[in-house]
């Protein structure tokens, strides 16, 4: 199953991608899509990657129940050790029906269990400060090694009436 994210007409949305990673968030570049009511800015929009953590808190637990249905092949960790679904591999460490993981073996009192959906949402847009129109804010788009911050450029942006000296943002 894939999952498709679009954005306005004529905003070159997904001209640049960056994720965490974990790949868990997304940040996607639209240089030409307005801004602080300014045409052909550019715009950064995140996404969140849908993840359900459930803390093991009885002994012989082995069901996990995550509130969205999985888009396409939910993965779970245990701890942060993926595990093997057992239709893909022999021996595999646990199976999926609708919305329910069900382990082969109980993990130990207070591991993690992490189920990704891959259900996306929108979680924040990121306008450019000075914006200013033809700037090309997101047309390239990275993320901070430990995921702490969003950069984006803006290859085209004039400051301080200087034109097109560009400028990236922290974000």
């Amino acid at each position: 199953h894939i999952v498709t994210m679009s954005g306005d007409q004529g905003t070159r949305f997904g001209d640049s991608v960056a994720t965490t990673t974990d790949g868990r968030q997304i940040a996607i570049g639209a240089p030409l899509a307005e801004s602080n009511s300014i045409n052909n800015v550019g715009k950064v929009y995140v996404y969140d990657r849908d993840v359900q953590r459930f803390q093991q808190t009885e002994a012989d637990n082995v069901t996990f129940t995550v509130d969205q249905t999985p888009q396409g092949k939910a993965h779970v960790y245990v701890n942060g050790v993926y595990q093997q679904d057992s239709t893909e591999f022999i021996n595999g460490t646990y199976t999926i029906s609708s919305k329910t993981v069900t382990l082969a073996t109980a993990p130990k009192l207070g591991d993690f269990v992490e189920i990704e959906t891959n259900n996306v949402q929108l979680v924040s847009e990121i306008d450019m400060d000075n914006a200013n129109y033809s700037a090309g804010f997101g047309k390239s788009v990275a993320m901070c090694p430990v995921n702490c911050s969003v950069y984006a450029g803006a290859p085209t942006s004039t400051e301080d009436d200087l034109v097109e000296v560009g400028s990236v943002t922290r974000a």
